[in-house]
């Protein structure tokens, strides 16, 4: 099992925090609505299972446990699913199972806060800022996806 290191905790975790929040403000050009918050879920590569959970910007108490409990519920999909690269594969809305995690060289990448396609693009941003894919990776998973948010999302990122 993956473990994170304390220097990942407490360095990366705050870079991760800020490109995240710096984000919401740009997200307002794919849709008409205020971001505030999310859960970011950052969980072990085979099984899905959390290794670290970090709120993101202020997520409003009445959405708190909807966003936490679909960062784990789209990571843990995806570790079952050890074929699969991101949950949009077994993204099933009857089950309120969307896309918004993606597999990594390391780890997964779990976002919930946002509508899920830029949900997926800000997790394959992140994995790509912390070098857990290469660029050409994160745009072979946003194809696999059909998700088009991508390319913006990792502009954003690339001018940090």
């Amino acid at each position: 099992m993956n473990s994170i290191s304390l220097e990942f905790h407490y360095g990366t975790r705050r870079s991760i925090v800020k490109a995240l929040e710096g984000l919401f403000p740009a997200l307002r050009k794919f849709h008409d609505r205020e971001y505030h918050g999310g859960y970011m879920n950052i969980a072990e590569r085979s099984t899905g299972a959390p290794l670290l959970i970090m709120g993101v910007g202020n997520v409003p108490l009445e959405r708190i446990s909807r966003h936490l409990n679909f960062s784990i519920e789209k990571a843990m999909r995806l570790g079952a699913n050890p074929k699969h690269e991101s949950s949009a594969q077994s993204r099933n809305s009857d089950k309120d199972q969307y896309s918004g995690a993606i597999r990594a060289r390391d780890l997964i990448f779990s976002f919930s806060g946002f509508p899920e396609d830029l949900d997926e693009a800000a997790m394959l941003g992140i994995a790509v800022y912390v070098s857990q894919l290469l660029p050409a990776e994160a745009k072979r998973i946003a194809a696999l996806s059909q998700n088009d948010k991508l390319l913006p999302v990792l502009n954003k990122f690339t001018r940090m």
